[in-house]
């Protein structure tokens, strides 16, 4: 059921203009709050969220480093809105116990 869901969400971002795409991602966050967080002007957002301006490069990044946000989504509507993150590789604890070991290693080599 969840599998249905996540791609109704999809296809009703893909449906959607990057202005809209805006609106979601900024939510119910007050307009000057976001526009600081971007470092813009409110005008600008106001521009980007009637669909009369698009971000730069540089506000794109800055909405994908703030907010988490897929900027291939933003642009396309393609994908998830938010970049997910894996907990951690499967066999981390593996390289930690390798790095550890070389560390103790090291650090008995250096006492001689």
């Amino acid at each position: 059921m969840a599998e249905k869901l996540e791609k109704k969400e999809k296809a009703k971002h893909e449906e959607t203009t990057i202005a809209e795409r805006i609106k979601y991602i900024r939510g119910s966050r007050k307009r000057i709050v976001f526009c600081r967080k971007l470092d813009i002007f409110r005008n600008t957002l106001q521009k980007w969220e009637a669909n009369k301006g698009f971000p730069d490069f540089e506000s794109l990044l800055k909405l994908h480093k703030i907010f988490k946000v897929n900027i291939n989504w933003l642009i396309s509507g393609e994908g998830n809105p938010y970049l997910t993150r894996l907990k951690k590789p499967p066999d981390i604890e593996t390289r930690i116990n390798k790095i550890e070991s070389r560390i103790t290693a090291l650090e008995k080599k250096a006492q001689k």
